[in-house]
């Protein structure tokens, strides 16, 4: 495992690595829990294109970091995943989130698996397929996860357009499936 770095250091060396590609990124602490520890978060919002190198850098940070989950939000003309990282956990007082999210354009959701790098990412990939419709390429096992195989095709739970669930859509009638 590489040494120990500061949220500050870690949000330099991304910003010195990927420049410009980072489109967005900030610091964020607060103190949590009843002895007040310090929370240290590092924001960054990369390129679609750069996005899996930044995983490949935070497991330069760290080997092995953690993959808390991935989370995803639909902005209205793209989709956003977030992916939630855990670096040198299980150090007191030294532990940082690290959140790295990238976006697509609704006419191109497409975003490169991450599983090759960590392997555990699969299950939260393949919820964001079934949640948002996003098409996770290269993903060795792409069936659904959260919804079942028989739920209607072209319909995603956490969609906001079209292709969500409106109130208008009964998915269940009277015992009866979709």
């Amino acid at each position: 495992m590489s040494s120990t770095r500061s949220a500050e250091e870690v949000h330099e060396e991304f910003r010195k690595n990927f420049g410009e590609e980072i489109l967005h990124s900030y610091l964020q602490s607060r103190k949590v829990g009843k002895k007040e520890r310090e929370l240290k978060r590092v924001w960054i919002r990369i390129s679609r294109a750069k996005f899996k190198d930044a995983v490949r850098f935070i497991s330069k940070i760290q080997d092995s970091p953690h993959l808390c989950t991935i989370t995803g939000q639909d902005l209205d003309e793209e989709i956003e995943l977030i992916y939630h990282f855990s670096i040198f956990y299980g150090e007191p007082s030294k532990e940082i989130k690290v959140m790295i999210a990238t976006r697509a354009p609704k006419n191109d959701l497409k975003f490169e698996t991450i599983t090759d790098i960590i392997p555990g990412a699969i299950l939260y990939e393949r919820e964001q397929q079934d949640m948002l419709g996003v098409k996770i390429e290269n993903i060795p096992d792409s069936r659904r996860v959260i919804l079942p195989e028989d739920f209607p095709d072209g319909l995603y739970p956490l969609r906001l357009d079209n292709n969500g669930i409106s109130d208008g859509d009964k998915l269940v009638k009277y015992g009866k499936k979709w």
